[in-house]
């Protein structure tokens, strides 16, 4: 009796811890969502891409739910079959409504999950229970068939490029390097003919350039005195204009005299003017000369007559 009650013991106690290692078996892989608390949203794709339900949901790439479902779903008043797929969140996260969802691939397995945006903080957050749109996804299978057509005409261009290097083209190519390894040779031998003379041109050109150099540094030296004679003269050179500008503008004033003076006796007035145009004025001042000429002839020839001096 007591060994089938040990048996019996022993048998409940398997029991339990085989419970206790499937439950936390259960919260390790983190499919166990029905003791936490969360909410849920409809998002509807044009395509599920391989996508099953407890399939992991990512939120800023951060495990945060499952899918819970994916079935079909045809819109009111609509002919086009599109694919309805139930996510469970974590309460914290935050759906907004320019968040993206959209269905991603990871790995080499091509697992596939949801991925959810965070958005921007300005915008609405998505009441649980809403139904939202997500973005349909390129799948691995087009992508694998991309991949395929690639590959089948990468095979195609290197089969055309193997059939242009023949027997014949091989050949022809070796003639050329052939040729071209000759060419090469008497290049080279050519070079070694003429490394004198170019060692001497190069001499000259050295030369040439040293003899350039210096005529250079010539004309420099000669510009630079040439500053300095044009420093030193210039300001006599200013001073010296402004001086004959000075003089010209007298010039002009004695000429614009002389014009006043000249038109003045042009028309006759005057002492001069008369003297020169008045026939009646220079007969006069002729008689007058005259005149004066006799009595300096009387004087001259009679004094006492006209000089009375005495002597104390």
């Amino acid at each position: 009796m007591a060994k089938k009650r040990s048996t019996e013991v022993k048998v409940g106690i398997t029991v339990v811890l085989a419970v206790v290692v499937f439950i936390a078996l259960l919260f390790s892989v983190g499919d166990l969502d029905c003791f936490r608390g969360g909410y849920t949203l409809t998002v509807i794709f044009d395509s599920a891409a391989g996508l099953v339900p407890d399939a992991k949901v990512l939120y800023a790439g951060v495990r945060a739910g499952n899918v819970e479902s994916v079935e079909w779903y045809r819109p009111e008043n609509s002919d086009e079959l599109k694919v309805k797929v139930v996510i469970w969140l974590e309460d914290q996260v935050v759906v907004r409504e320019d968040s993206v969802v959209a269905i991603r691939i990871k790995g080499l397995m091509a697992e596939k999950y949801v991925d959810i945006s965070p958005g921007s903080p300005d915008s609405p957050a998505v009441q649980p229970g809403r139904v939202i749109y997500g973005q349909t996804t390129v799948g691995m299978e087009e992508l694998f068939e991309s991949a395929g057509s690639i590959v089948v005409k990468i095979g195609d261009a290197l089969a055309e490029i193997s059939q242009m290097f023949d027997e014949e083209a091989v050949a022809s190519f070796k003639s050329t390097l052939a040729h071209i390894d000759s060419m090469v040779a008497e290049l080279d031998a050519l070079i070694r003919l003429s490394a004198p003379e170019v060692s001497a041109t190069l001499r000259n050109v050295r030369m040439i350039t040293g003899d350039v150099a210096g005529f250079t540094g010539s004309l420099d030296r000669i510009g630079s005195k040439v500053e300095d004679v044009v420093d030193y003269v210039g300001p006599r050179i200013e001073s010296t204009m402004e001086h004959v500008v000075s003089i010209t503008a007298e010039v002009d004033n004695v000429v614009s005299h002389l014009n006043d003076i000249v038109a003045a006796i042009a028309s006759g007035e005057g002492t001069a003017g008369k003297l020169i145009y008045d026939d009646r004025t220079y007969e006069e001042l002729n008689q007058s000369l005259e005149k004066a000429k006799e009595l300096l002839d009387a004087i001259i020839e009679n004094p006492r007559e006209y000089l009375n001096l005495s002597v104390f």
